[in-house]
């Protein structure tokens, strides 16, 4: 919201003059504000939250992040995000939607990626990411990623969650075709640490 003026003085100006700032109205940054689909830890820590909408008024994109105490592989966080989001109807996919529909972290666990490689800034990233749907046809990716430098030993106690909602109608053609051609996993399947290792979430 533009900060020019108060809430008061908005509400008086007509939105055909404030198109922009009508739409600005409902943004918020208030993570107790948020949807069921944004998980927010105990302890969590440098929480960013966001809840935009756009100059009519439609809501575009939500997103949360913060950072956790939580040992690799943090089976309680992985078993956390996942209880909290089937409780709220949210069905996990079998594939995220990148450019090679990598197989979900539901279904595979961790994975291990190189940042900046041969860079003296090389690091590995250990990323357990998984996309979900809800019955309204709203998309959200969740990511739980520890990063430290590739020379030295690990330091896997500190962890970013971070999610990221779309709603139906900001979902493209093609990411909609994915998600067909993809799959859902049936309900009740456990979350994976590692491809042939569950969470044992209760």
């Amino acid at each position: 919201m533009n900060d020019r003026a108060s809430r008061a003085a908005w509400l008086l100006l007509p939105c055909a003059v404030l198109v922009a700032g009508c739409g600005r109205l409902l943004d918020t940054r208030d993570p107790s504000r948020r949807s069921p689909g944004m998980v927010l830890l105990d302890g969590a820590q440098e929480v960013k939250y966001y809840r935009n909408h756009g100059a009519s008024g439609r809501e575009e994109l939500e997103g949360i992040s913060y950072l956790v105490a939580a040992e690799y592989p943090a089976e309680s966080v992985v078993c956390r995000v996942t209880t909290e989001l089937a409780r709220a109807g949210w069905q996990p996919l079998r594939r995220t939607h990148d450019d090679s529909g990598t197989t979900s972290s539901f279904l595979q666990g961790w994975r291990v990626l190189i940042s900046r490689r041969g860079s003296s800034d090389e690091h590995h990233v250990d990323l357990w990411d998984a996309e979900w749907v809800n019955a309204d046809g709203d998309l959200l990716s969740y990511s739980l990623t520890y990063r430290y430098p590739s020379r030295g030993a690990p330091n896997r106690t500190r962890m970013r969650v971070g999610g990221i909602r779309q709603p139906a109608r900001m979902v493209s053609p093609s990411d909609r075709e994915a998600i067909r051609e993809g799959g859902e996993i049936p309900a009740g399947h456990p979350p994976h640490l590692a491809p042939s290792e569950t969470a044992a979430c209760r």
